[in-house]
């Protein structure tokens, strides 16, 4: 399991190691402890659900563990793009972004849509047409411009 501490929390440990003739991964080891292990975990797992988005839109797709880290990365991205983490929403988000994407797009795997997830946005922003510029534009101005959508105009 990788577990990503703090630079407070690592400087705190090599202080107190160093005090204790204690080895700075064993103070790392204490202090995963003391905090949980599961709230470090949490920042580096997927949302439940996206995965079986995937593999249901991709029925032929075979998961290699390669996949979840670009799922993951995939995840933060959107998380980026919307401004939001809660898990519904990026579910609905990511089931969006699956269904709008580009033709060329459609067949690739997910280590390419997460290179070129920028791209698949602009593409999809640049079409005022296209359902996925929706997503992106709906995306970016619910996030930067709340009170937008009910505010109506102002005089």
């Amino acid at each position: 399991m990788v577990v990503r501490v703090s630079r407070e929390a690592h400087k705190k440990a090599t202080q107190q190691a160093g005090r204790e003739s204690r080895s700075v991964s064993a103070w790392v080891s204490m202090l995963i402890m003391q905090h949980g292990a599961s709230k470090a975990r949490k920042k580096t797992q997927t949302v439940p659900g996206l995965k079986e988005l995937w593999m249901e839109a991709n029925p032929q797709y075979i998961w290699s563990a390669a996949d979840a880290t670009h799922l993951l990365a995939l995840q933060k991205k959107i998380i980026l793009l919307s401004g939001n983490d809660i898990p519904e929403r990026i579910i609905i988000n990511f089931q969006a972004f699956l269904n709008k994407l580009p033709q060329w797009y459609q067949d690739k795997g997910l280590s390419i849509l997460n290179s070129k997830f920028n791209d698949i946005i602009k593409q999809a922003s640049n079409r005022p047409h296209d359902p996925a510029a929706k997503f992106a534009n709906d995306e970016h101005r619910e996030h930067n411009h709340p009170q937008e959508d009910n505010a109506g105009p102002v005089h």
